[in-house]
């Protein structure tokens, strides 16, 4: 008497088989894997990881739009403004500490600055100075006089700090010389890391 048996499927994917025979009770066990259906699917598409050029676009209009700021407030300190000494001596009667040192370090992080920030260069420490210039500013010539800017207040300085501030903590992005200069450190640094087995 014959007798045609199907096997139950293992919770793990694997069948167990009893055709054959082994040893004396004439039973075997075979496991072959399940096939997932979604590997032979022609309609299952694989998703595709989201990269993080919007990111790295939005970084770039953010610094853009911080050193056009920059670029313009160190045009008018240098040339509507009387340059370093008519910047030194407004930040002298503001209050504003070292003003013959202040009126210097502005205009050149200003100029400088601003050109590197739309480059997206040394953007975190770009973006520390002016952040740090700004909270000065606030302290000594605006907090005085409320927040909005067309009373002098600290809404214009406080909104660029801000700015600065982020590009400082996140940087400059991949569209930047930064990326281009120091990335490839980088990834070499990371290649290697994962080669020795810490990543």
């Amino acid at each position: 008497m014959s007798s045609s048996y199907t096997p139950p499927t293992r919770p793990d994917g694997y069948s167990t088989s009893t055709s054959g025979t082994s040893g004396s009770n004439g039973t075997s066990s075979t496991y072959a894997p399940a096939t997932r259906t979604g590997d032979t699917d022609p309609d299952v598409k694989p998703v595709k990881p989201r990269g993080h050029a919007r990111a790295d676009l939005g970084l770039l209009l953010l610094r853009l739009g911080l050193a056009a700021i920059m670029l313009a407030h160190g045009y008018q300190k240098l040339v509507l403004q009387g340059g370093f000494a008519g910047t030194q001596g407004g930040f002298a009667q503001m209050g504003v500490p070292y003003p013959q040192v202040a009126g210097i370090l502005i205009i050149v992080l200003e100029l400088a600055g601003g050109v590197a920030m739309a480059f997206g260069l040394l953007t975190v420490v770009v973006g520390l100075c002016y952040a740090a210039a700004m909270a000065v500013a606030i302290v000594f010539v605006h907090l005085a006089n409320g927040f909005f800017v067309a009373q002098g207040g600290y809404e214009l300085a406080g909104l660029t700090g801000v700015v600065a501030l982020v590009l400082a903590i996140s940087g400059a992005g991949a569209i930047s010389l930064d990326r281009a200069l120091f990335g490839a450190k980088r990834r070499r640094r990371v290649r290697e890391a994962r080669e020795a087995g810490v990543l």
